[in-house]
């Protein structure tokens, strides 16, 4: 009985000397209208810039749709164009991308484990460019302001990736868009 308490309480204190991962989620914007048409033909991507809040992993994005558009991918990527409109177009350097989805009405979330840097500017965005089903377009439903979205982006270009030609949405705000990040731990010392 001894040694069970024993490896109980040993247990527990390393539980307890482990920091829980902080959760921090930018965006929630409601709906503000939307904009049209994403998907083949017309604009194959769309994005929302966006300032990292913390250092840490980007673990999951959500845009939402008003229709269905075959499959889609989700991708994130570093921004290079500047947090306002006036800088012109920027560029996404890939850092994570995610397998086909079907698309769907509604939220549209995509997981990912991109590393971010508090305070620097990045790029999340869906594209229906080379994916397997893509047919037909939607509207894409934008958001009202948020503290950390900088602008809505979009690309008609082949391939969306590590890519010049991107443009901005001078007059329509942001997408309604959230997305989560994760806090990296700090290794535990074993100490109490």
């Amino acid at each position: 009985m001894k040694a069970i308490f024993k490896l109980t309480s040993v247990a527990l204190a390393l539980c307890l000397t482990v920091p829980a991962m902080a959760v921090t989620t930018i965006g929630k914007a409601p709906s503000n209208g939307s904009i049209g048409n994403f998907g083949s033909p017309d604009t194959r991507t769309y994005g929302q810039v966006f300032t990292a809040p913390i250092t840490g992993k980007i673990t999951k994005f959500t845009f939402w749709l008003n229709g269905a558009v075959g499959t889609i991918t989700g991708a994130v990527g570093t921004w290079n164009g500047g947090s306002s409109y006036a800088t012109g177009a920027g560029s996404p350097t890939l850092l994570a991308k995610t397998a086909e989805q079907a698309s769907a009405i509604g939220a549209k979330s995509f997981n990912l484990a991109g590393n971010e840097v508090a305070g620097q500017l990045y790029v999340a965005y869906i594209s229906t460019f080379d994916t397997s089903a893509a047919a037909g377009t939607t509207r894409m439903a934008l958001g009202t302001a948020s503290p950390d979205l900088a602008h809505f982006v979009w690309n008609n270009t082949s391939n969306p990736d590590n890519n010049g030609s991107w443009n901005y949405f001078a007059n329509f705000g942001n997408a309604r868009f959230a997305a989560t990040f994760g806090a990296v731990p700090e290794p535990a010392t074993g100490r109490s």
